[in-house]
């Protein structure tokens, strides 16, 4: 037995003559002994003696000839035992010669009888050999020399099995023999393959390694062969012997099968990429498939496999690395594709054809042009994005890859609509993949044709389609394995792990695979783990195709699934990141979804470039379904919570997006999550609709909502409540007649009694106003501030200039003095609390023994009386039941009788107030909306007597509960936001309203404006006495409100429960812990809180604001009021907001101090709609224009000059209000000036400062729909006296105009109005008559304020025809002496104002038959003016006029 390559075949080749002989004298011999009637017993044993030599010697050549073909180094380890069996065989086979020789029965029975006993000696090495060579298969280590191995070669060994396969016929178990046959058959092919090849002009490496591994496998199998012939002669070959021999048969088997040996194909793909003619390697790939795979019948299939091996050959032969990791995917449709041959072959229906095999081929071909695509760089790695060529090539390749992506899908929608649907699902799946990706690569090829995409771009985008094709493979692989084979034993692993993957790619469908060109950091680290595990479990389940585990290699297996799933648990964690936990408000979901739907539509028309390009789809199903829901869902439905924190979270992601808030892979995640949400709820809300037929239903609500809204904006609302004249009388009384001395009258008693509303009335009184020279207002509360209300003292007496608000408390308590000072005085200090508030302020108010009065109005009656006269002290009663029902009436029927149906339940619902005026009024405005039918009355009856307490306050707030409960969804908002304002202050209402639009609470309609819209909300509110009005317009509007202290407190309780803000005050954490303010100098930043709330409201210090550096990462609007310091006097540094609260749509920070220039940050708050600034701020820079959402911008400045706004203030095309105080300035230079630098949308602005002119025409051109105009007017240096006044008449949408002309008086040229002016302020002007008779010609011109002007002659004569709208008159400080004017000159005039009208002589008695005249207010006029005044009241009396109201204030 040697080891060199000419002994390969010279045992079978030196004794194959003399077995040959010896076999046909065997069968003479059997010839003979069957013609015989009796046998001899030596003829007999003879025989036996030679069938039992031939099977064992056969067996031991082919034992001898494997030996010669194993390595050098088992050869080495077998030597001593193999030179035994070597001599033995020699021995045997000279012995064996003699049988040429002779005849003699006797003599060959003792040879073969001899032989035989000598090849039994031998067994015993020859099976401890055999045993060895098995153990180290099990090892891996190498069996056969790397010798030539070619055709010739491997038929040596394959002769001897062919041999014993045919001819022996020992006890083989009919299994191992069916092995050993299907073996032979499969060597048989290879070798006939090889033997082909190898006339190709083949290359001889690529053969010999092809050779040598299907010599391997013969030398194995002879090896079993072997221990099979040992184990049967010794009778051992027991089931489970024979059960693990035909195991091993059977993987020997997978190793000659390219189908189920990815080594085996992976020599035969390299054999074939060595053949580059094209002809060459077609022909020999469809050799491969008919020899080796045995196809031969289905010629399509056989086609579209040899298209695949084809391609795949020629991207290896490109990029093998990248191709590698695909052998197995290969080999798996490999494998399906021999079944399906098989079938076809067996005159069986191949479904796999039509179900699996065809699209999965398909995906590999997709696979494979990616890989192709992506040779030159993976995403991340940067590459020369302005290489001409390689983006020419990605354009080609993009091309080809379309149309053949084109042909697939036309033929599987083909056989799709041909076959059972129950057999196509996998067909379905590809289908739907497939569709999508051709878009997006058609996309792809028109953006690199027009240059809109860089070439790593564009590598990115085809990286994301082969991750689709992966994770599409990897769930169906998966599938395949748990319909598989059901004695899998780790089938609940397999079941785990496709969970996991498809929790995975539910979110690549429609998320990483959109067209994201730009991708980040986290997104490439994401998106190439997923590459990873998708593959890793591709491979595993290749793995467990065509593999019979033994113990070991299941345990093993199981590690690995641990070990993937793991690994897929956190990719999964990375891409389905839970959804932050927000504490969404409860109200306002229909309206907050409706403001969203407009923001999205906004939104959806700016997406083509910037960060929402790559989300657009979704946002547009978003805006879809919730068009959809937003007109069909109603509040009871379950679905309506779910549907409105849907779209909070849609907002909160759309807007992190937009500022690069968070990780764009968690925000996009998020989004596909939250679509995928809204579309499921739609789903079911059409299923519902369907049932119930609820579009009638849907159309009636909406109606409902649409008469509310009308019905407010009708209703003229009285907000006074009407108390008892003997006590209003009363305290008039005590305030203008008694004691000369300083006297305090005190009104007390419960809270809403109506104490305030009292001293209201009386404050406003004709005889108060005109008994005392001054009057002022304060209102004091729990947490008071002594600066705040010696300054609002002040106010209301004398204009604050800076030097006043910056002086210290002590100088502000002598000013205040000296201005009381020798003065009748009337001061109202309401809702005292402590007596602290008194002694902090009384000091200021003089006894000058003139009358003055002190006015206080309180809970606390013992309080009041340790300063005030219990004489002086009127205790405010409950209403009795009939004063209550009057009550009740008069606010529901103000002018009308009530009905007769509603008198017995109104009075019952009147005595179930408890006498409280306050509760009266809000179950008035309740009552007021409904139908006015008694069942509905009856109704609110029954849910007031159901509270069965006898408190007055508690009953009070129970009743202002359930007002809230019926208030419309869109009015809950609007109310709980009055919760954001501080106790007892007045609130603005056009602040208020800017803040309400802002914050998404008014829906936009057509026919009216959004600011007359918010109007109407306010007026119902008003309507329902829930909130009050403290100040009104000229022209009767709301100017200011306040809202009850138990009304704010149900504010307060409803808006916690609602989640609607967060309120926090110097009670609340952090400040809580520091007794004084200035202890925050130590505060610990580390220490700051994190709030969760939507809305936040912060009402502390200046300081402890500041140095709490608060943060709050979905608060959405902030608002601080400064609780002490009334006057910012210090600059702060709040550049940590735009840090910690990144996604303000609303930003309040007007009472702090920022000093000259704008905060630094705030101009990336992008979604801002609302920002209130104030500091000493000179400019305004540039980036404000980033604030492309910014609807309202406040600027208030502290130094009283001029705040400059910048150029770029005209592209911000969202502004609807801008106010500058003092006073603003613009740039206008030529860039900026156009039609595209319109702000079309910008309705009020204040106060720019303008030149006559240029710049003032120029800037009234840019802004074309401006309703609301207050401006500041002056000349250039250097101007001739008389100017040009600004052509204003083509602001034709403006309706109210304040003019301020800063200089000297001047003559001026005609004036220019529009003809649509409502209201009219100029001061500071000169006046000519045709001045005033252009004023007087504005055909729609209700207001008229003339402020500190100079007409050209002391007579003012009215023409006739002029003035015929106006309404209000106000006239101040003018230079007229006498005035001519009849009542048909003025015959819609309401109210008269006279300020400071010293010159003027007389008032016309004839205004007094002006039938809409109600107010005549005189302030601080000549003797001679009061004097006219009183005449024309007595001129009232005596033509029976009663509603004129006359006002005379010293």
């Amino acid at each position: 037995m040697g080891q060199s390559t000419s002994s390969g075949c010279s045992a079978s080749h030196h004794f194959a003559p003399v077995l040959e002989e010896v076999e046909q004298r065997f069968e003479k011999l059997e010839k003979q002994l069957g013609k015989r009637k009796f046998v001899n017993y030596t003829f007999k044993t003879l025989k036996d003696y030679i069938q039992t030599f031939l099977v064992d010697f056969r067996f031991l050549i082919m034992f001898k000839d494997m030996v010669d073909k194993l390595s050098s180094r088992l050869w080495i380890e077998l030597k001593s035992s193999l030179h035994k069996v070597e001599s033995a065989i020699n021995e045997i086979g000279k012995e064996l010669l003699f049988a040429h020789h002779t005849n003699e029965v006797s003599k060959l029975v003792q040879l073969f009888s001899g032989l035989i006993e000598k090849i039994e000696v031998l067994k015993p090495l020859i099976e401890k050999s055999c045993k060895y060579l098995l153990e180290v298969e099990d090892q891996g280590c190498c069996w056969v020399k790397n010798d030539h191995w070619d055709g010739y070669a491997l038929k040596c060994i394959q002769g001897n099995l062919q041999t014993l396969a045919e001819k022996a016929d020992f006890q083989l178990d009919h299994h191992v023999q069916g092995q050993i046959k299907c073996l032979l058959q499969k060597l048989n092919s290879l070798t006939i393959f090889l033997v082909t090849e190898s006339m190709h002009q083949t290359r001889e490496s690529d053969l010999n390694a092809l050779g040598i591994h299907a010599g391997a496998v013969t030398v194995r199998a002879a090896n079993l062969s072997c221990l099979c012939w040992l184990s049967v002669r010794s009778s051992e070959l027991d089931p489970s012997t024979a059960q693990g021999i035909t195991g091993a048969f059977s993987r020997l088997q997978h190793k000659l099968d390219p189908a189920t040996s990815p080594e085996l194909l992976d020599m035969i793909l390299r054999l074939l990429e060595a053949k580059k003619s094209h002809s060459n390697r077609q022909s020999t790939i469809e050799r491969f498939f008919v020899c080796l795979l045995d196809m031969q019948h289905n010629n399509v299939l056989r086609s579209e496999m040899v298209g695949l091996v084809r391609f795949f050959i020629e991207v290896r032969e490109e990029h093998g690395k990248e191709t590698e990791q695909l052998l197995p995917d290969v080999a798996a449709v490999v494998r399906q594709a021999r079944s399906v041959e098989y079938s076809s072959s067996e005159g069986g229906v191949p479904d796999l054809v039509y179900s699996k095999l065809l699209p999965m081929i398909y995906l590999l071909t997709e696979e494979l042009f990616s890989i192709r695509q992506l040779s030159y760089s993976r995403p991340g790695i940067k590459r020369n994005d302005d290489d001409d060529e390689y983006a020419r090539y990605l354009w080609d390749t993009v091309e080809a890859r379309v149309k053949l992506l084109q042909s697939h899908l036309e033929f599987l929608r083909v056989k799709l609509a041909d076959r059972p649907q129950k057999n196509m699902q996998h067909w379905r799946l590809v289908v739907m993949l497939f569709e999508p990706v051709v878009e997006q690569l058609l996309s792809l090829k028109d953006s690199l044709n027009a240059r809109r995409i860089t070439n790593g771009e564009a590598r990115n985008v085809l990286f994301k389609v082969l991750l689709r094709i992966l994770v599409f493979k990897a769930e169906a692989y998966s599938m395949d394995l748990l319909n598989g084979d059901e004695s899998l034993l780790v089938k609940h692993q397999i079941g785990a792990l496709k969970s996991l993957v498809a929790s995975m790619t539910n979110m690549p469908r429609k998320l990483i695979f959109m067209n994201l060109e730009k991708v980040h950091k986290d997104e490439i680290l994401i998106l190439t783990d997923i590459e990873s595990v998708v593959r890793e479990v591709v491979y595993l389940c290749h793995s467990f195709n065509g593999t019979v585990f033994t113990g070991g290699m299941m345990k093993e297996c199981t590690h690995w699934l641990c070990d993937l799933t793991q690994k897929i648990k956190e990719v999964v964690e990375r891409i389905d990141v839970p959804f932050p936990k927000i504490e969404f408000p409860k109200t306002n979901g229909l309206g907050f979804i409706g403001f969203l739907l407009i923001k999205l539509k906004g939104q959806s028309m700016r997406y083509g470039i910037g960060p929402l390009n790559c989300v657009k789809q979704q946002i547009d199903d978003i805006l879809q379904n919730l068009t959809f829901l937003r007109s069909s869902i109603m509040k009871q439905d379950a679905k309506y919570q779910e549907c409105k924190d849907a779209a909070y979270m849609v907002e909160f992601i759309i807007d992190s997006i937009l500022l690069g808030n968070g990780s764009r892979w968690h925000n996009f995640s998020w989004l596909y999550r939250v679509s995928e949400n809204i579309r499921h709820i739609r789903i079911l809300q059409e299923t519902e609709c369907q049932e119930k037929t609820c579009n009638l239903e849907v159309t009636n609500a909406a109606q409902a909502v649409v008469r509310q809204i009308s019905q407010t904006s009708t209703f003229e609302v009285n907000e006074d409540v009407v108390v008892l004249n003997d006590q209003q009388q009363m305290i008039v009384d005590r305030l203008t007649r008694g004691s000369s001395q300083r006297e305090i009258v005190s009104i007390v008693g419960m809270p809403g009694i109506g104490k305030t509303t009292l001293a209201n009335q009386v404050y406003y009184d004709p005889k108060v106003v005109y008994y005392f020279h001054i009057r002022a207002w304060c209102c004091v509360s729990q947490a008071y501030a002594k600066r705040d209300l010696l300054l609002g003292i002040l106010q209301q007496i004398i204009e604050l200039t800076d030097s006043i608000l910056t002086m210290p408390n002590e100088d502000l308590e002598f000013m205040l003095y000296k201005q009381l000072k020798g003065k009748r005085y009337l001061i109202t200090m309401d809702d005292l609390w402590n007596i602290g508030a008194w002694d902090d302020l009384k000091s200021s108010f003089p006894d000058d023994g003139n009358g003055s009065r002190i006015m206080i109005t309180s809970r606390l009656e013992d309080m009041v009386l340790n300063f005030s006269l219990e004489s002086n002290l009127l205790n405010l009663r409950p209403l009795s039941d009939g004063e209550s029902w009057e009550l009740l009436k008069m606010k529901i029927f103000p002018k009308e009788i009530c009905p007769e149906e509603l008198l017995q339940v109104g009075k019952e619902i009147a005595r179930s107030c408890k006498g409280l005026p306050l509760s009266l009024v809000a179950i008035a405005g309740l009552l007021q909306k409904t139908d006015m039918k008694s069942d509905s009355w009856k109704k609110i009856a029954e849910r007031s007597n159901a509270i069965i307490v006898n408190d007055p306050q508690t009953r009070c707030m129970d009743i202002l509960e359930l007002s809230y409960e019926h208030l419309p969804d869109y009015l809950k908002p609007c109310f709980l936001f009055f919760a954001m304002f501080q106790e007892d202050k007045e609130i603005p209402v056009r602040r208020l309203i800017w803040l309400w639009m802002a914050e998404g609470f008014i829906e936009r309609k057509d026919s009216k404006s959004i600011e007359d819209l918010a109007l109407d909300y306010l007026r119902d509110l008003v309507g329902r006495s829930l909130i009050t009005v403290s100040k009104r317009r000229s022209n009767g509007g709301v100017k200011a409100c306040r809202i009850h202290d138990m009304v704010r407190n149900v504010c307060l309780s409803k808006a916690k429960e609602e989640k609607f803000l967060g309120l926090v005050t110097g009670d609340d954490e952090p400040y809580s812990f520091f007794y004084d303010s200035d202890d925050f100098d130590d505060f610990d930043p580390s220490n700051s809180i994190t709030y969760k709330e939507h809305r936040l409201c912060i009402s502390v210090s200046r300081q402890q604001f500041v140095n709490s550096r608060p943060s709050g990462p979905y608060v959405r609007s902030l608002q601080f009021f400064a609780t002490t310091d009334a006057y910012p006097r210090c600059p702060y540094n709040v550049s940590f907001i735009s840090k910690n609260f990144k996604l303000l749509k609303v930003l309040d920070l007007e009472a702090i101090n920022m000093g000259s220039s704008f905060a630094d940050g705030i101009d990336s708050l992008i979604q801002l709609i609302f920002l209130a600034v104030g500091g000493d701020i000179d400019s305004i820079p540039s980036s404000l224009a980033n604030l492309r959402n910014l609807e309202t911008l406040l600027v208030k400045g502290l130094k009283g000059k001029k705040v400059l706004l910048p150029e770029s203030i005209w592209r911000m095309t969202s502004l609807r209000h801008v106010h500058v105080k003092n006073n603003a300035s613009f740039t206008l230079q030529p860039k900026v000036t156009g039609i595209g630098f319109q702000l079309k949308n910008l309705v009020s602005l204040s106060v720019p400062s303008l030149i006559f002119g240029e710049d003032a025409d120029e800037m009234i051109r840019m802004l074309p729909n401006l309703r609301e105009l207050s401006c500041i007017f002056s000349k250039s240096r250097g101007s001739r006296d008389y100017y040009q006044f600004p052509r204003l008449e083509k602001l034709t949408q403006l309706e109210s105009l304040k003019i301020v002309y800063r200089g000297r008086t001047i003559k001026t040229s005609p004036f220019n109005f529009p003809l649509g002016l409502k209201k009219l302020t100029l001061i500071n002007f000169f006046l000519r008559w045709d001045h005033i008779s252009t004023i007087g010609s504005l055909e729609n011109l209700e207001i008229l304020k003339l402020l500190s002007s100079t007409f050209e002659d002391t007579r003012w004569e009215m023409k006739e025809g002029e003035f015929h709208k106006l309404k209000y008159l106000k006239l101040d400080s003018p230079n007229i002496v006498n005035w001519v004017a009849s009542c048909d000159d003025l015959p819609n005039l309401q109210q008269l104002v006279l300020q400071k009208c010293e010159n003027l002589k007389e008032v016309p008695i004839d205004f007094v038959r002006i039938p809409t005249l109600q107010l005549i207010e005189v302030q601080r006029c000549g003797d001679s003016v009061e004097e006219a005044i009183r005449r024309l009241q007595q001129e009232q009396f005596e033509y029976g006029i009663e509603d004129l109201k006359v006002l005379i204030n010293h």
